[in-house]
């Protein structure tokens, strides 16, 4: 038989409970192995922010949310061109000509119109995606385009003309569907324009009875405004925030609202200061991003150990620092933080899946408490660092078609340090070694 480590827990687990982890060898640096102490992750209570008369936009549909945040945005708004990318060679060459298209043209209005109609009559649609990138400067040369190349021109000849401008994603109501689409906004002598050239429409902004049910805004890729501490945006259809000054402190108090207007998302778009360690959430926030777009896992803030959430808040909850999601009441593992060493999850969520602990650089104990279930195939994978697993005595180690199977070490913990403990029992009270 293979030589076999397991740590268990108190003197009355019988060898026999010991026959589901037998598959693998792992053998530990030291037989003398000490029980990682479990951790106490609680908020500050104090910290968690608080209601002041902010206006909730969510009773508002999203273009009427947008209309109302521009109406408090500052003046420099639309200055910069935003994700927009184009060389200082080519936005000279696109300037020449925007010169040219607006010659004579006195008002924002006349020059924003007259280059809408230059880019309607000399730009085709892209359809055999020859201009991939949807580089503005290859729709001016080589006039092919998608929505976003549109955009991305309509922007770069506008801030040619001296106007200010960005470019909005979301979607575009057709046939009863979303489509993925981009459009611009405009802004002309005192207000705004609604410039969807890819389709030949645009609106004045106060017109939104006319286009919010063609034109569904996801994000908008300028800053709308900032503080001293944080920069605010348009984010996953909410007013957000996107980004954190720097700031010696360790714990963040993520703002209620800004200029009036309630914050329902948090989701920066660039590495957190370093000293943030805790981050604490009001009932406002909704969101952090999806996985695809979450900047607290993109942007790597690897110095970040706990999220807190207010009691009170009914769409996300926290627990031991990590965070979750709820849906009809039934939380679900939304994101653990990269700095986390100690991972206790939530004993409502009952199953763990694939990839939910995964590639965490600093963890160092995970602890699936008694009310965990069912553990599924790569439940937790490259955790580097990882000394010790405790797991409930009755789980269930199943594969995707919910048969159980006897080979977690192997198949449901990959990657993992070949010392790593796996306990099996409740909370710790002494550890000591069985060798099989």
């Amino acid at each position: 038989m293979k030589k076999f480590y397991v740590a268990f827990l108190g003197l009355t687990l019988g060898l026999a409970a010991c026959s589901d982890m037998e598959q693998d060898e792992i053998a530990p640096d030291s037989e003398k192995l000490e029980s990682p102490e479990l951790k106490n992750v609680e908020p500050d209570e104090n910290l968690f922010p608080v209601e002041n008369g902010e206006k909730d936009l969510s009773t508002y549909n999203l273009s009427q949310q947008i209309y109302y945040l521009l109406r408090q945005a500052p003046d420099t708004l639309g200055a910069s061109m935003g994700n927009v990318k184009v060389s200082a060679e080519e936005y000279a060459e696109i300037k020449d000509e925007t010169e040219y298209i607006i010659e004579g043209k006195t008002t924002d209005l006349a020059k924003y119109q007259a280059i809408f109609a230059w880019i309607r009559a000399n730009v085709g649609y892209d359809n055999n995606g020859e201009n991939q990138e949807q580089s503005a400067y290859y729709a001016f040369i080589n006039k092919k385009a998608n929505c976003q190349g549109y955009s991305n021109l309509m922007n770069v000849m506008t801030h040619c003309a001296g106007l200010r401008s960005f470019n909005v994603n979301g979607y575009l109501v057709s046939g009863g569907a979303g489509l993925g689409h981009a459009w611009t906004y405009v802004h002309c002598g005192t207000s705004w324009r609604v410039c969807d050239v890819t389709n030949n429409q645009e609106w004045a902004i106060t017109s939104h009875a006319s286009y919010n049910d063609k034109l569904i805004p996801f994000s908008i890729d300028v800053p709308l405004n900032e503080d001293e501490h944080f920069v605010y945006g348009w984010f996953d259809r909410t007013f957000a925030v996107i980004g954190v000054k720097p700031t010696a402190n360790t714990q963040l108090t993520v703002p209620y609202g800004a200029g009036g207007c309630r914050v329902g998302t948090f989701n920066p778009q660039g590495k957190l200061p370093e000293s943030v360690k805790e981050i604490y959430f009001g009932k406002n926030i909704e969101s952090i991003g999806e996985s695809y777009n979450m900047g607290l896992s993109i942007y790597g803030s690897d110095n970040l150990t706990a999220i807190h959430v207010d009691p009170a808040n009914t769409k996300l909850k926290s627990h031991k620092g990590m965070l979750y999601r709820v849906f009809g009441g039934q939380p679900q593992l939304y994101f653990i933080p990269l700095g986390a060493t100690y991972v206790e999850l939530l004993p409502e969520i009952g199953e763990v899946g694939k990839n939910d602990i995964a590639h965490h650089k600093k963890v160092k104990t995970i602890y699936f408490p008694a009310g965990i279930t069912k553990i599924y195939p790569y439940a937790v994978e490259d955790c580097p660092n990882l000394q010790a697993i405790y797991v409930p005595e009755d789980v269930k180690f199943c594969d995707f078609d919910n048969n159980e199977y006897d080979n977690p070490l192997t198949t449901t913990f990959v990657s993992i340090p070949r010392n790593c403990q796996i306990i099996r029992g409740a909370v710790p009270t002494g550890i000591r070694n069985i060798t099989l």
